[in-house]
C-alpha cells in the first residue's frame, strides 16, 4: 500500500437509499481512523444525489470546506456519476461527469493514501454505494493545448450541512 503525492483518481459510482449522504473520494488520507470513523487525515470530494458537492479538509475530526456545499447541474442525480480528482503539489482539481466544478489550492497533506465511502445517517433506509470502477494514476495530465476549463456559471453556494450531510 503506497502514498500518493502527484494522482488522477477517477470513480464511476451510483447511490441509492439517503439523497443528502454524501458519497466521498478521498485522496491524500491516513486511514487510521478518527473518534467518528473518518480517516484521521485527508482531503475529500463529496457529492449527494440532491445535485450538490463539496471539498472538505479533515484532520483528526476537526473538518474545514474548501469548497462550500454547491448545486450543480453535472451531477446525475441518482444516476452514475464519474467523479476526478487531481492533484499536483498544492493545486487540486474536481470534476463531476468531465465538468470542472472546482479547483483551488491547500498545502495541509503533501501525499497520502485514496479511498471511496459514503455516509448512511441513522433513519436511512436502503443504502448502497454501487461503484463501476475505479482507477488511480500517478500523474496529472497537461491541459490540452487552447483548452479553456470554466467552471460552469450555474453553480450556487447553499449554506448549511456538514462533512457528512448536505444542508
Amino acid at each position: 500500500i503506497n502514498d500518493y503525492t502527484t494522482l488522477t483518481f477517477e470513480v464511476r459510482m451510483r447511490r441509492t437509499g439517503c439523497s443528502g449522504c454524501v458519497n466521498v473520494l478521498a485522496i491524500r488520507g491516513n486511514p487510521v481512523l478518527d473518534s467518528v470513523g473518518w480517516w484521521a487525515t485527508e482531503y475529500t470530494f463529496d457529492y449527494t444525489n440532491t445535485g450538490l458537492f463539496s471539498v472538505w479538509k479533515d484532520n483528526n475530526g476537526s473538518y474545514t470546506a474548501l469548497k462550500n456545499w454547491t448545486s450543480t447541474s453535472a451531477i446525475s442525480q441518482g444516476g452514475w456519476n464519474t467523479l476526478k480528482v487531481t492533484a499536483s503539489g498544492s493545486t487540486l482539481r474536481f470534476y463531476i461527469n468531465g465538468t470542472l466544478v472546482w479547483s483551488g489550492t491547500d498545502s495541509a497533506y503533501a501525499s497520502g493514501r485514496v479511498g471511496i465511502g459514503m455516509y448512511r445517517n441513522t433513519t436511512s433506509t436502503s443504502n448502497k454505494l454501487y461503484v463501476d470502477w475505479a482507477q488511480l494514476t500517478t500523474s496529472v495530465a497537461a491541459p490540452e493545448t487552447n483548452a479553456l476549463e470554466i467552471i460552469p456559471e450555474d453553480q450556487v453556494e447553499v449554506p448549511g450541512g456538514n462533512h457528512n450531510m448536505a444542508p
